[in-house]
């Protein structure tokens, strides 16, 4: 597995080939996204909603987005925020951890 960080400037969307795999990532995981109400219709994530949700993401400091990939395919996406959102937990915090649904429980 490769981790890839996605450079992205908080004035910058995400487009092309990469927010397709990203947007197909986001969208295997259609019960996790019905819980979690970050998208209004968990059966249709749309690209463009999946790149504001990266641009709202990337506009803060200290967080990263990196891909995950096997053989140069997307299984992953991950979201690190250098400093945890409560200044009373200074750790490094995983904000999001998103397998692509095919590839979970797979060991």
């Amino acid at each position: 597995m490769l981790l890839e960080v996605l450079r992205l400037r908080p004035d910058e969307a995400l487009s092309g080939a990469v927010l397709a795999e990203v947007t197909a990532v986001y969208s295997s995981n259609r019960d996790f996204y019905a819980l979690s109400g970050d998208f209004p219709d968990p059966d249709d994530i749309r690209p463009e909603q999946v790149a504001a949700a990266l641009a709202e993401e990337v506009a803060n400091a200290g967080v990263e987005v990196l891909l995950a990939r096997v053989d140069q395919r997307l299984v992953g996406v991950v979201i690190t925020l250098a400093r945890h959102p409560d200044p009373v937990d200074p750790d490094p915090w995983i904000g999001l951890l998103l397998i692509d649904a095919g590839e979970q429980r797979k060991g």
